[in-house]
């Protein structure tokens, strides 16, 4: 909805996280969107410990608008032998695109083999997989995703907040240099200036991803990072949304 540009979000969420000021009401989320220029967002609900509760209201969300929104399936291995069986419901019967983790829900990094049948149907699928970072935490720190896109090639990994701050930033770069299904999406509350340039010029244009973590933070704050960034017109529109159109074979 911004001239000339097809913005598709990365990044939001289906929810109340009330201690934060997030409300998820329909109407006020695409108020967000239509304000801040971006025509798709991709969206995951992660506030529930029963997954199945949480893809329900996701489901019920997107089917609202599915000219505007895109699900992702959310599972967690405090209940592993659900994860699978509610990754196929998710995909095949509710017809999301793909799947969100939150390692800090859970007590052991994503290097550990209890996240590995999640891992395994991603790959199976060819499904994009989003995970929040930060850098130097020991369970999503973006450096734990190299060998994880080397062993399952046929998933898109997507990192959540580029690795958060300056340092996780640059320890993100660092991890998609080394894998080519990598990639770093921008959403993060530490926005220093040339962040945007950093993550481009580092990884390359065509691995970073426009993400604005809504309800949470409005659209445009991150919109404006990437329009005032000092880019190529070229490589604005791959950030905005032509690799993530790309990901998900839109």
């Amino acid at each position: 909805m911004l001239d000339g540009y097809r913005i598709i979000d990365a990044h939001g969420h289906v929810g109340s996280w009330q201690q934060y000021g997030m409300d998820d009401g329909l109407d006020g989320v695409l108020h967000m969107m239509d304000r801040g220029g971006v025509d798709v967002a991709c969206l995951f609900n992660v506030f529930w410990g029963e997954a199945r509760r949480g893809n329900d209201a996701l489901a019920a969300f997107v089917q609202a608008r599915p000219d505007r929104f895109i699900g992702f399936a959310f599972v967690t291995p405090h209940y592993p032998e659900e994860m699978v069986p509610e990754l196929e419901r998710a995909v095949d019967r509710l017809g999301f695109k793909g799947i969100k983790i939150y390692p800090p829900y859970f007590p052991l990094p994503v290097s550990d083999p209890v996240w590995d049948p999640v891992f395994a149907f991603a790959n199976e699928r060819g499904l994009p997989l989003l995970s929040h970072t930060w850098g130097g935490d020991a369970k999503c720190c973006p450096s734990l995703f190299v060998p994880l896109a080397e062993r399952y090639p046929n998933v898109s990994w997507i990192v959540g907040h580029a690795g958060g701050t300056g340092a996780g930033r640059g320890i993100a770069v660092e991890a998609a240099r080394k894998v080519p299904n990598l990639y770093l999406e921008i959403c993060s509350s530490w926005r220093n200036p040339g962040a945007i340039e950093d993550l481009v010029s580092g990884a390359g244009a065509d691995r970073v991803l426009y993400g604005s973590d809504l309800p949470l933070i409005e659209p445009r704050v991150h919109v404006g990072r990437v329009m005032t960034a000092d880019l190529s017109e070229a490589d604005r529109r791959k950030v905005l949304g032509e690799n993530v159109a790309r990901i998900l074979k839109m």
